[in-house]
């Protein structure tokens, strides 16, 4: 089974003074996560986390997660090696604290800076919601690996040397009958 879902925190083990721990990802696991994002393979994920109380219910999460993933390099589809390094650091609040910050960021837009111009308000990351009193941690590691991974993977050494099997060389290039046009100095 993956991580989703089953690296959740419940809220009732945060004490007044947070919570410490650290998630390994076994092997079936490493897998999965692999498989899901298209990966040659996943051979470590590890997260340490801090779990902190605020006010209202809610709660702050910081972690930091240590990945190695190998992908397909894009040009010759050899594995490419990366360790990835990627930091969390997210409030979860209860849903209906969630939905009331929604319709106040919906209401929100613009204001008038101190030069009389329109400025956009800029919004804080929106908070996750805690679902039947856990805070999935598992989700936003998935979600943070996702998007940490190198969108075009390449060798070092990766050179991309196709040549058109049906190119017999005694084509002219397409642009040289712009050479006459050229003026002449």
């Amino acid at each position: 089974m993956g991580i989703e879902g089953e690296w959740c925190i419940p809220t009732s083990d945060v004490s007044e003074i947070g919570l410490h721990g650290e998630r390994r990802a076994t092997a079936a696991q490493c897998a999965e996560l692999a498989a899901k994002l298209g990966l040659l393979g996943c051979t470590k994920l590890h997260a340490g986390y801090r779990a902190h109380r605020l006010q209202q219910g809610r709660y702050r999460v910081t972690a930091q997660i240590d990945a190695h993933v190998v992908q397909a390099c894009v040009v010759t589809l050899e594995p490419v090696d990366s360790d990835l390094t990627l930091s969390i650091n997210v409030e979860f609040w209860p849903p209906d604290h969630i939905e009331a910050h929604d319709a106040d960021a919906s209401s929100a837009g613009a204001e008038v800076d101190d030069q009389n111009a329109w400025v956009e308000v800029s919004q804080t990351d929106a908070p996750e919601p805690i679902v039947h009193g856990r805070i999935d941690l598992g989700r936003l590691v998935f979600e943070e690996v996702s998007a940490g991974l190198d969108p075009y993977p390449r060798r070092a050494d990766a050179a991309f040397n196709w040549k058109d099997p049906r190119d017999t060389g005694d084509t002219p290039h397409p642009f040289a009958g712009l050479i006459r046009l050229k003026p002449k100095n």
